[in-house]
């Protein structure tokens, strides 16, 4: 059995299509949780209109908690062999589970990924299967190459990966604080090309806008540091290719929102300590390589072209 675990709040306007596509899905052994983490709208009212009228879905009250709250409260009651994790104003197409599962039989992957898209015309679209150990897709979303994300949502796992595991609460970038240490517990993780999640872009995406949270990455970069350095020496260079992207992406943000904020600073002094190893290291990605070469032009000129 799959349990698929859909962490709830305040998404009344896209809820009822995410539960359907749940639903309707063609492998048909699986439990829905819903987690309503403290909603208040009427996102409550609709779980437990659909808890009421289908056997299959186990139904959360909690307090908010976050995100991460959300799903590590779904893991506790999960029941199914494998667990999906699916956000509530999301949706995924009704074959999904079915391909995911199939892929982790004729593979032996204990992960298995499904590619994702912004637009619903294109679900459904998409090739192609790739099979790597595990090391090299810790380095292969690191390096920010297409195909294999840190998203913990759209993909499969067993449930046994949390036996240890969970989600961090009170921080936002929690799929990038997970990842790794999820993928460096199996032996290989498999991508599928199809286009079987629809991942809705709106102006409640925390990446759609400026908060001061969104510095909480470079608090999980730094664990992520510590990571490579202590136990993971293989992976450094690719954790330093991360580190540099996340310091890149907080200095224009706080360029463009609090150029006197503290963390500025830190920020380009994470630029300058990256930088010079990146430009010629194997595996990164052109877009962070020409940001490195940009930096030895100084911080206002990055400002303004990066």
């Amino acid at each position: 059995m799959i349990s698929v675990i859909i962490p709830v709040y305040n998404v009344e306007d896209y809820l009822r299509q995410c539960i359907d596509s749940v639903l309707a899905q063609t492998f048909t052994d699986i439990e829905v949780i819903l987690v309503d983490d403290g909603s208040t709208d009427s996102s409550g009212d609709i779980c437990r209109e659909y808890a009421t009228g289908d056997a299959r879905i186990r139904l959360i009250h909690k307090a908010n908690g976050g995100l991460s709250s959300a799903r590590n409260a779904g893991l506790e009651i999960a029941r199914g062999s494998h667990v999906y994790f699916i956000d509530s104003d999301d949706l995924m197409t009704a074959d999904c589970l079915e391909r995911l599962e199939q892929a982790r039989r004729e593979t032996g992957s204990d992960i298995v990924c499904g590619g994702y898209t912004h637009e619903p015309r294109e679900l459904g679209s998409g090739k192609g299967r790739l099979t790597v150990p595990s090391h090299e897709a810790i380095d292969i979303t690191l390096h920010q190459r297409p195909g294999i994300l840190n998203t913990a949502w759209g993909k499969l796992y067993p449930r046994q990966l949390f036996d240890e595991l969970r989600f961090t609460e009170g921080i936002w970038y929690e799929d990038l604080d997970i990842f790794y240490r999820l993928y460096e517990r199996v032996k290989t993780v498999t991508w599928l090309g199809v286009k079987m999640y629809l991942y809705r872009l709106h102006d409640s995406n925390f990446t759609s806008r400026w908060t001061p949270r969104r510095l909480d990455v470079l608090e999980v970069m730094e664990r992520m540091e510590r990571w490579a350095e202590e136990e993971a020496p293989q992976h450094l260079e690719a954790v330093h290719d991360r580190h540099f992207a996340a310091a890149c992406n907080m200095f224009l943000l706080l360029s463009r929102n609090e150029p006197k904020h503290p963390a500025r600073s830190h920020c380009w002094e994470l630029v300058r300590r990256y930088r010079r190893g990146l430009i010629t290291a194997r595996g990164v990605r052109l877009k962070n390589r020409l940001g490195a070469v940009l930096s030895y032009l100084g911080p206002r000129v990055f400002a303004l072209f990066a």
